[in-house]
């Protein structure tokens, strides 16, 4: 896949020889009409809680190694395409850091790997992505998300939670790519401080959702070196998992699972979307 730029008249006319799809014509109207969004790229993404764990022969915490394959998606073009291998972006539409109530959206993009030729990162947006709508708000003092109070436990790095001047989201599911694998998270939320105003960077940022057991007992991710592995055998107190401790799962709205805490940096890009 290589960056597009969509010309929004040129593509309606083209589509005069053939149907639109509803999603190909909703990209078109708002290239044509919406203001361009604030596009910033998760840049790293470390899963803080919960950890996993394999036998290897002894019970092992495999989360470090689990991160560094996270990092590398985001950081490399192993495939020498021109394109970052793993590009989740928020579109802010638009950025507005002192006022409540606007939309955002994440998408998975397609964004140039630097050079020294083109050292810019440009994004856009990758075609077989479905955008996630929501809604975002600002907050000027205190903190933003949080943690969802007796869900984590005394792993080292804790969980960092965004301060002001920050913004947070509103419940919705959240697509993670872990391990290569989309995982869903649902009552999931995402955070992040403003670096500055108009805001170049977003730090501290903050993603967490609870994983339902029941979607985790049909979720297999390749892991390095051990291979494939079903993911609720990897989590406290799942099914199959080494560290089976009586208080290793959480527990909403009665349903059995795992809140997720991701930890991440995002930094603005140039974005020729729609």
């Amino acid at each position: 896949m290589s960056p597009r730029l969509l010309i929004a008249f040129g593509a309606i006319l083209a589509g005069l020889a053939a149907p639109i799809s509803a999603q190909t014509f909703d990209r078109i109207f708002r290239a044509t009409f919406d203001p361009a969004p604030a596009a910033f790229r998760t840049t790293a993404l470390r899963l803080i809680d919960p950890h996993l764990y394999v036998s290897f022969g002894i019970c092992s915490d495999i989360v470090s190694q689990v991160n560094d394959q996270i990092t590398a998606s985001l950081t490399t073009d192993s495939d020498a395409d021109g394109l970052y291998d793993n590009s989740p972006l928020t579109l802010f539409r638009p950025l507005n850091q002192s006022s409540l109530g606007f939309a955002l959206e994440s998408v998975n993009g397609d964004c140039t790997f630097p050079t020294m030729a083109n050292p810019n990162t440009v994004c856009d947006m990758d075609r077989n992505s479905i955008p996630q709508a929501g809604t975002y708000t600002t907050v000027a003092s205190g903190s933003c998300s949080g943690v969802v109070a007796g869900s984590a436990s005394a792993y080292s790095p804790s969980i960092a939670v965004p301060a002001a001047p920050c913004f947070q989201t509103a419940p919705n599911t959240l697509s993670i790519n872990f391990g290569g694998v989309a995982v869903s998270l649902i009552a999931a939320s995402s955070a992040g401080t403003f670096n500055a105003n108009p805001a170049t960077s977003i730090t501290s940022g903050l993603q967490r959702g609870f994983l339902r057991e029941s979607d985790a007992n049909n979720i297999t991710i390749q892991l390095p070196v051990v291979g494939p592995r079903v993911l609720s055998s990897l989590l406290p107190g799942g099914t199959g998992s080494c560290n089976n401790i009586a208080n290793g799962r959480d527990t909403f709205n009665s349903v059995t699972g795992w809140w997720f805490y991701f930890n991440s940096t995002q930094s603005a890009v140039q974005y020729v979307g729609p």
